[in-house]
């Protein structure tokens, strides 16, 4: 199965899955085979009966604290970060079709969220659904099967409205928690100030998954909210973190490893100067207007813009103490 080109590999992975299950002392050994190889391929798509029974057998590489954790050394951090992109694109897509199922009109608003999250699910090393009671306690058979899919890698939300859910998702050393009825807030935590322990099977709504104080001890002035084009705003409080979509990420990481100079910026008529990455240097050099200087008078410095900028130059903006206001231009 392994020797097989990319085109008939999926169509054949049951064949080794069915190895492992025959022949259970060489069963790690032939797993980490069959995972090696869909890494390697040129576009990995996800296999459930090999997602379920490496799950099965090794636990979930997202818990790097399990019991069977170890397990997950047998293979590289390549086919390993595959897995959890594998659970993180599951679990974004179930968590809105459950919001979709509960509502009865389509809702763009939750269409938008789906499809601005899952550009980074090749970054999530952790994501986690949290149910409220109403899907704790139904005894539908569709609800009974999915909660089973999940077992050991699911939460319940507490002090919130029944149908209220949830979910989790770690990217890099920051935490976004996003709800399932309208009117919440996103909110970001950085990773050693989240109010929430994930031993903990039960999660209070307002005390650990909505906690406006530990969001401002994160950095942050407020939480993100989904209003107006928000994800312009999601991206440039994202990039400031240096978290960008999985495109664009593989492509900073490739210009990092190449070490390009900073490129220094003149603005203010020189009274003030940025060191910027080459390309975002040209970006802003090109959108440019004109620079404005009321710092003398109490008020701003102004970087004056004909278009709107990228979310990455914004994110380099940011980092220099600039915020953006559309369609102005950014100012400190």
């Amino acid at each position: 199965v392994c020797g097989l080109r990319d085109s008939a590999l999926l169509a054949h992975l049951d064949r080794g899955i069915d190895l492992a299950m025959r022949h259970p002392q060489h069963a790690d050994s032939i797993l980490a085979a069959l995972l090696e190889r869909v890494a390697a391929s040129d576009s990995p798509r996800p296999h459930e009966g090999l997602l379920q029974c490496l799950l099965e057998a090794w636990g979930n590489p997202q818990l790097e604290l399990s019991d069977r954790a170890h397990r997950w050394s047998q293979v590289s951090s390549e086919a390993r970060r595959l897995v959890c992109r594998w659970l993180a694109e599951d679990d974004l897509k179930d968590f809105f079709a459950l919001i979709k199922s509960s509502r009865e009109l389509d809702d763009d608003y939750d269409t938008r969220r789906f499809d601005y999250w899952k550009r980074f699910t090749g970054q999530m090393s952790y994501t986690k659904l949290i149910l409220g009671p109403s899907l704790r306690t139904s005894t539908h058979p569709d609800v009974r099967r999915f909660i089973g899919k999940r077992r050991g890698r699911l939460g319940w939300l507490t002090g919130t409205t029944s149908d209220n859910m949830a979910i989790l998702m770690k990217i890099g050393n920051w935490w976004f928690v996003e709800f399932g009825q309208t009117g919440n807030a996103c909110y970001p935590y950085r990773d050693d100030l989240k109010p929430f322990d994930l031993s903990r099977i039960s999660l209070d709504h307002r005390a650990q998954l909505a906690n406006r104080h530990a969001v401002k001890a994160s950095g942050f002035e407020t939480t993100m909210v989904h209003r107006g084009d928000w994800e312009e705003r999601f991206d440039a409080t994202l990039a400031r973190v240096d978290i960008w979509p999985d495109g664009v990420a593989r492509g900073r990481a490739a210009q990092q490893r190449r070490v390009a100079a900073p490129r220094i910026v003149e603005i203010g008529n020189g009274a003030s100067s940025l060191a910027l990455p080459e390309r975002i240097a040209d970006e802003l050099e090109h959108i440019r207007r004109t620079d404005v200087d009321n710092r003398q008078r109490g008020g701003r410095l102004w970087v004056e813009v004909w278009k709107r900028p990228s979310p990455e130059l914004i994110g380099e903006m940011t980092k220099a103490g600039f915020r953006f206001a559309n369609p102005r231009g950014f100012y400190r």
